[in-house]
């Protein structure tokens, strides 16, 4: 944006479709998917990692908002090994419990993947918002 002057991504994005009518939806996707660090697909579960993830996404995994796929652990090393694996950095955190001290072991770990395909992959295996309703 600070490049070639703009105020903000919708300025970015007005130009895109004051220009591109008829195409402005797949450059922007593209645009999106290009600044990712990471890229990970799920079309079919065809490696030991595909089936160790999807696990884990069924059972302490979470969806938000139809557009993100999170995990939440406590467990850093295997935050750490689907981090190294996928491409994607983690997150640490000390979650809010009151007045308590917080020790070592209570650090949390949080992987969020933002990517509308992956998600819509993940959704044919059951990972969708409020899964626990329905598993």
């Amino acid at each position: 944006m600070a490049k070639y002057g703009f105020a903000s991504k919708k300025s970015i994005t007005d130009k895109v479709k004051k220009y591109y009518p008829n195409e402005y939806k797949n450059i922007i996707e593209k645009a999106k998917s290009n600044r990712k660090t990471y890229s990970y697909e799920m079309q079919k579960i065809d490696s030991e990692f595909d089936a160790y993830f999807l696990g884990l996404l069924l059972t302490d995994g979470y969806i938000v908002r139809e557009r993100e796929a999170g995990i939440d652990l406590v467990d850093e090393d295997c935050i750490k090994f689907l981090s190294t694996t996928i491409g994607k950095e983690y997150h640490t955190y000390a979650p809010c419990s009151g007045n308590e001290e917080i020790s070592a072991k209570q650090l949390r770990h949080r992987l969020i993947l933002s990517d509308a395909k992956l998600i819509n992959d993940l959704s044919r295996y059951g990972v969708v918002p409020n899964k626990t309703l329905t598993l």
